[in-house]
């Protein structure tokens, strides 16, 4: 977890927000940056209390990787949907 961890948070995230932000309306920029980082830091948090219970932690863990798994296919279709609709409305 930590590994996916920091490959997430170090190289996907800014790499992906990076693409993004170069394809976005102006306008949709700051809403996105709020959410992140209330995301961001509502998670940090969780883990932080979450880990310090020995019980929870294995628990944590078993979430934490089927919850990614389960985003993997929304976050995967709606990349594809924005990328079409902004290619298609460059093109109009």
């Amino acid at each position: 977890l930590l590994s996916f961890s920091l490959y997430f948070c170090l190289l996907h995230a800014p790499r992906q927000s990076a693409d993004l932000n170069k394809q976005l309306p102006q306008w949709w920029r700051k809403p996105i940056v709020v959410a992140a980082l209330a995301t961001s830091w509502a998670t940090a948090g969780a883990w932080f209390y979450f880990s310090s219970l020995p019980i929870v932690s294995e628990r944590l863990a078993l979430i934490l990787i089927v919850g990614m798994a389960s985003l993997t296919v929304p976050h995967m279709l709606l990349d594809a949907i924005l990328l079409h609709r902004l290619s298609r409305a460059k093109h109009t």
